[in-house]
């Protein structure tokens, strides 16, 4: 993403998630929901960046509604 190349970051998020290893309720597997979400945003998916979006936000259900990350990702997926 930092490389302004949001087509192949998609790429990187997809392998994660594919991959979730041996802790696949890490924090870390549900942020590269977030990423792929806003990798396919900056990509103009925005089918696809929603249904990351929602799964982001699914995963992080419980979470503290004032996280800056959670109201973050929530004001991204209002504005697709």
């Amino acid at each position: 993403m930092q490389a302004k190349a949001p087509e192949r970051a998609a790429k990187e998020y997809q392998i994660i998630l594919a991959h979730p290893g041996l802790d696949p309720d890490s924090y870390l597997y549900a942020l590269a929901h977030l990423g792929l979400a806003q990798s396919f945003s900056l990509s103009g998916h925005a089918v696809e960046s929603h249904a990351e979006y929602k799964a982001f936000l699914n995963a992080w259900k419980d979470a503290d509604p004032d996280l800056p990350i959670l109201k973050q990702a929530k004001a991204q997926t209002a504005r697709l």
